[in-house]
């Protein structure tokens, strides 16, 4: 009687512990246990169209979906009809463009990264131009600055800050939040001018003193 070669493979890739978050992560959680998972994994399963509409709802429209889902194989249509507040369209064009920005900053990168091969210029400014376009479509009229070490601009004319470091968001937030945020000097980027002349000022303290190191500064400035 022959066997099967399988019945001899002893597998260790099963693993049985149960490891629970603490009580006050629980408490705080979205879905607070695997019970009440369970149950909205059910629900979405019997009823996916009820299920996703009840969670639409949780979003501000500005008009309401008349049909949650229109589905002819291979397309879906989701929330026909709806049209979302600016707040929230805001909200999810803004993480497209950050997307776009993602990629085109691992582009870079890995441009950089290689030694700049010539052969590779005409796609990487391809592929970053192209981003740039779909960013600026995705703002509705808004635009876009890419810069590099041009803090003093940015400071300037921007609403809105996001800094890259190597195709992650290490910064992101209103523009005088984020210029003046310490942490640029990790992530080597100079501050504005006009930060970097009020922490001098600030570290002088009162005193004549502050006002001659004040003037230097001043005159540092207006040669670099």
């Amino acid at each position: 009687m022959s066997t099967s070669p399988l019945s001899d493979i002893l597998s260790i890739l099963r693993e049985d512990r149960r490891f629970d978050p603490p009580a006050e992560f629980s408490r705080k959680a979205a879905v607070k246990s695997i019970a009440e998972y369970e149950a909205l994994y059910k629900r979405a399963a019997d009823d996916p169209e009820g299920f996703w509409a009840e969670c639409a709802r949780e979003l501000q429209w500005f008009k309401p979906f008349t049909k949650v889902l229109e589905w002819n194989f291979p397309f879906a249509k989701w929330f026909l009809g709806g049209e979302l507040k600016r707040k929230e369209k805001i909200s999810a064009r803004l993480g497209d463009i950050l997307s776009l920005l993602y990629l085109s900053s691992c582009a870079l990168k890995r441009f950089e990264d290689d030694g700049r091969p010539a052969a590779d210029a005409p796609l990487l400014h391809w592929s970053v131009q192209d981003a740039l376009y779909r960013a600026r479509l995705a703002m509705d009229g808004a635009s876009i600055l890419v810069a590099e070490q041009k803090t003093d601009l940015l400071a300037s004319i921007c609403d809105r800050v996001v800094v890259l470091d190597a195709g992650r968001v290490a910064l992101d937030g209103p523009a005088a939040e984020v210029l003046g945020d310490p942490r640029l000097a990790d992530l080597g980027v100079a501050a504005p001018a006009s930060v970097r002349l009020r922490r001098l000022a600030d570290a002088a303290g009162p005193g004549p003193e502050a006002l001659t190191q004040l003037d230097g500064a001043l005159a540092m400035e207006a040669t670099a």
